[in-house]
């Protein structure tokens, strides 16, 4: 401001005026430098987050791959459980008034005679 005008001749009003603009476009500056710095701060963060990512998809796989490893064995057991319960719920129904397969208590025969 001094190199511009003459601080002796300059009304009041404008040198306010000059030192206000002068501020704000300070300020300005300000908040654009320290968005670069968190721009650049943000990008060596999501770098780290990727290796991180990266660590934390090997960790689960390795422990998938020992799960696997740890339910070979019990896997033939499983099938032949399964396999008899399923077989189970196929087998004809068992009345419960003469407990003779193949029919239901309202079907039976026994009650209809009566």
């Amino acid at each position: 401001i001094e190199e511009a005008k003459d601080l002796s001749t300059l009304p009041l009003e404008q040198l306010l005026g000059s030192l206000m603009t002068h501020e704000t476009t300070m300020k300005n500056h300000e908040n654009v430098e320290v968005k670069k710095k968190k721009s650049i701060a943000f990008k060596v963060s999501k770098e780290d987050s990727e290796s991180d990512e990266d660590g934390d998809v090997a960790l689960i796989t390795s422990q998938f791959k020992r799960f696997l490893k740890n339910q070979k064995g019990k896997k033939a057991f499983k099938k032949e459980f399964l396999q008899d319960e399923e077989s189970s719920k196929r087998e004809e129904p068992t009345c419960y008034e003469c407990k003779k397969p193949g029919h239901f208590k309202n079907e039976c025969p026994n009650l209809k005679k009566k």
